[in-house]
């Protein structure tokens, strides 16, 4: 892979973590928000939303690494 390629592939990667990062964040917030009869199966179902969006980046963070490269700090958008 030459040095192009290789920053290209880092940039998407680290774009990927931070967005997966902010998913988690995001479903986390809404899994609070719900209230009502159906709560609990839909609570259930955002939070396994979120253990997924970290699943995801943390297989994004790893392979950042496995480039040698160093994996973002930042986290995408946290619009409500």
């Amino acid at each position: 892979m030459n040095d192009a390629t290789q920053t290209k592939a880092v940039e998407t990667l680290n774009k990927i973590l931070e967005m997966e990062l902010a998913g988690a964040i995001h479903y986390t917030h809404y899994s609070f928000m719900v209230y009502g009869y159906n709560r609990i199966p839909i609570v259930s179902w955002l939070e396994q939303q979120a253990t997924e969006s970290i699943n995801h980046a943390r297989a994004a963070g790893e392979l950042v690494t496995q480039l040698g490269a160093h994996p973002s700090l930042a986290i995408g958008p946290l619009l409500e």
